[in-house]
């Protein structure tokens, strides 16, 4: 009988080793396909600690900052981004950022907290580089002032036309009109 108990617990302790394995498979499986899609996103991902210093960045944030690998490890995000201040909620962009040359970019940052399995404080930031975009948007408001001014001048210009033809028309026939002044069939004969 006790071989029989010592047989189960082993068996139970054979399942649960099993069990356990499957799952580490599991989660290696899951954490290698999400490390694979955070690589491959044409977004900027960045994972940041609880003092918001970077602890890994994919290849697109390493491009959107002109960054080389691992040149943003453990730098603060505050490096790379900055907040922006008193801009319309239309304006495309919600901050600002600078790449390793000094160049100016407009961001459209996201970010979201989250806590480990082991109770550590992590945020992920996905960083979009929108600069050609507000650029554009840029270009084509000077663009548009620049067509409805024309129009207005085109229309100013068709007005004058039309007002000085009208008034050589009507002085014209005014004058027409007037030369004949008052029709000869209505001058009342003198008497004689």
């Amino acid at each position: 009988m006790l071989m029989i108990v010592l047989r189960a617990i082993r068996q139970r302790g054979d399942s649960l080793a099993e069990i356990a394995e499957l799952r580490e498979q599991q989660i290696s499986a899951r954490e290698e396909e999400n490390r694979s899609i955070i690589e491959n996103s044409v977004v900027g991902i960045v994972i940041l600690d609880h003092r918001r210093q970077v602890l890994f960045a994919n290849h697109a944030a390493l491009e959107v900052f002109n960054e080389v690998e691992d040149g943003m490890g453990g730098r603060p995000l505050s490096d790379f981004v900055t907040p922006a201040q008193g801009i319309h909620d239309d304006a495309g962009y919600n901050a600002t950022g600078t790449t390793r040359d000094g160049a100016e970019l407009y961001l459209d940052v996201h970010h979201n907290d989250w806590v480990t399995l082991n109770g550590v404080k992590r945020v992920t930031a996905i960083v979009r580089d929108v600069t050609a975009e507000v650029g554009a948007v840029g270009e084509l408001a000077v663009i548009k002032e620049t067509l409805r001014s024309c129009v207005g001048r085109v229309r100013d210009w068709c007005l004058l036309k039309f007002t000085s033809r009208l008034e050589n028309r009507l002085s014209r026939r005014l004058g027409e009109r007037l030369r004949k002044w008052p029709p000869r069939s209505r001058i009342p004969k003198r008497p004689s």
